[in-house]
């Protein structure tokens, strides 16, 4: 069993996000086999603590806490860009580790190096337990809103690049679950978790369009290339722009798809206000003709509070913006301490614009996009991609290959909606996991016929019903787990260039207000 020490909101959603069994408090450690300690101990709970490390336990915490606890631990402060990844089952198909914040690594630091070539994790035995110490507060780098450019690395002639958020909380999280597979590992124990996926798939594909200022002639297209793959696309419509013609586009382009909310005008607000004003014109919009959207994509990919809190009191299901997040599970933002009631259901930032602008070629933009579904598929993770219908026309061969390939991979589509409506029926389900006369033991609440729970095991898995039941791990009939993915140290290479792009986005940022400038003046 997995418990938390104290009741950190950013812990807790991350551990949902996962779909773990966990616990919250300080009482009964002696029933736990992993503890999370997200902050420091109170004196009188040193003793708990240490004893828990002295009975073989496996310890989970940062190195601030940690030195709380075991004084002959001294942490030195350090910004940090990133973590690199090595060879460690920490690292287990994660990429760089973008913090981009104050950092406190430890001289038996092993596992991993930040930027400057420091070790940054540290990995081994404390008292008779494992213990697993990262160099930063997860609550401190969660709570970061920032975006800045950031390039992905691509075989490309120019870098490809994209304003998205300063911390990645997709590879942080999967950091996190894996130093819990490794603590478990040493306890004998299975890593056990809701599967991210329906029943009966091992992974899923989407692919979601933002119209913008785009022509009925590209987007008729785009429907076109939809219909030859076999999939509904997810819409997220710029109503300003394309109001007058939403009836039409109802029962033609948009019919049997998913159609959401892009914007009235085409920007994100810094203020809750205007972003209220704008999100209830573009519904109104979208209801008068016939849509009932619960979803919203801001323009740019861009994020901040303001909008999340007024997508809330509209009662929006989801929100899609890769400033805020990107290449991870849904996940709902921390807003004044509690988690949203808005998820954000993301997906990875690069488009086919992105690669265009860096002069990839047509197989350049293939082999871009077949790498990241090999990850995301690796990873069991949706695989949900983003373009725009300009250049959906104007690369068709290239987008119908990689849809073909993500359907061929991923074994299923959804739509975002549909996805954001099951995940959000996952983060309702609760289980308890436990052992009993050498089998384990699940209990759930009631039976889910729509989720499944993963057990995962010495580079094995299986999947099982969501019912309450017992197994014995040695009569399973297991499959393994997918080949891990290598990390490509050319990333790092690419990551060095980051700061080279601050002139390129100045020019951008500068060419976005121009235009909204002359949208507002017409």
């Amino acid at each position: 069993m997995i418990g938390l020490f104290g009741t950190d909101p950013y812990w807790q959603e991350l551990l949902r996000q996962e779909g773990i069994s966990f616990t919250v408090g300080t009482t009964e450690l002696e029933k736990l086999d992993v503890l999370i300690i997200d902050r420091i101990p109170s004196a009188s709970e040193l003793a708990q603590v240490r004893k828990f490390a002295d009975s073989g336990g496996g310890i989970l915490t940062d190195s601030l806490c940690a030195s709380a606890v075991w004084p002959q631990l001294r942490p030195r402060k350090q910004r940090s860009k990133y973590i690199v990844p090595d060879s460690s089952p920490l690292f287990r198909n994660v990429g760089i580790v973008d913090l981009n914040t104050d950092t406190w690594l430890l001289q038996q630091a092993n596992v991993g190096t930040t930027q400057n070539g420091i070790s940054a994790i540290s990995v081994g035995r404390i008292s008779r337990g494992w213990c697993v110490l990262l160099p930063f507060r997860l609550s401190t780098v969660l709570a970061a809103t920032g975006s800045k450019p950031r390039v992905f690395y691509a075989r490309t002639r120019k870098q490809v690049y994209e304003i998205v958020a300063t911390v990645g909380r997709g590879e942080v999280r999967r950091l996190i679950s894996n130093a819990l597979r490794f603590l478990l590992a040493e306890v004998g124990l299975p890593y056990v978790h809701i599967h991210y996926c329906r029943p009966g798939q091992s992974g899923v594909f989407g692919f979601r369009v933002d119209t913008d200022f785009d022509s009925l002639k590209n987007m008729q297209f785009t429907r076109k290339i939809a219909d030859e793959v076999g999939m509904h696309f997810s819409w997220y419509i710029n109503t300003k722009a394309h109001g007058q013609h939403l009836t039409h586009m109802r029962n033609s382009i948009l019919q049997g798809h998913d159609v959401q909310i892009h914007c009235y005008e085409h920007e994100l607000f810094p203020d809750y206000e205007n972003n209220l004003i704008q999100l209830k014109h573009a519904d109104s919009i979208l209801r008068k003709a016939g849509f009932r959207p619960i979803g919203a994509a801001a323009p740019y990919g861009e994020w901040n509070p303001e909008w999340n809190k007024a997508l809330s009191k509209l009662g929006f299901l989801y929100s899609s913006d890769f400033a805020l997040v990107y290449d991870d599970l849904p996940t709902r933002p921390v807003i004044d301490g509690k988690p949203s009631s808005v998820l954000q259901i993301p997906v990875h930032p690069i488009c086919l614009g992105r690669l265009a602008a860096s002069r990839a070629d047509s197989a350049e933009m293939i082999d871009y996009f077949k790498r990241y579904i090999e990850l995301q598929t690796s990873r069991f993770e949706p695989c949900f991609l983003y373009g725009h219908p300009a250049n959906i026309a104007r690369f068709p061969s290239v987008i119908e290959t990689v849809l073909k390939y993500g359907l061929l991979r991923c074994g299923s589509w959804s739509s975002l909606t549909d996805y954001a409506r099951w995940w959000q029926e996952r983060g309702k389900a609760e289980f308890r996991v436990g052992k009993q006369s050498g089998k384990f033991v699940l209990e759930t609440t009631r039976q889910k016929p729509e989720l499944e729970i993963m057990i995962e095991w010495q580079d094995r898995y299986r999947c099982l019903p969501f019912r309450s039941g017992s197994f014995d791990l040695d009569k399973l009939s297991w499959q393994p787990l997918p080949p891990r993915v290598a990390f490509n140290r050319r990333t790092v290479a690419a990551r060095r260039h980051d700061r080279g792009l601050i002139g390129k986005e100045i020019l951008r940022q500068l060419r976005k207000r121009i235009q909204i400038k002359g949208r507002h003046s017409k």
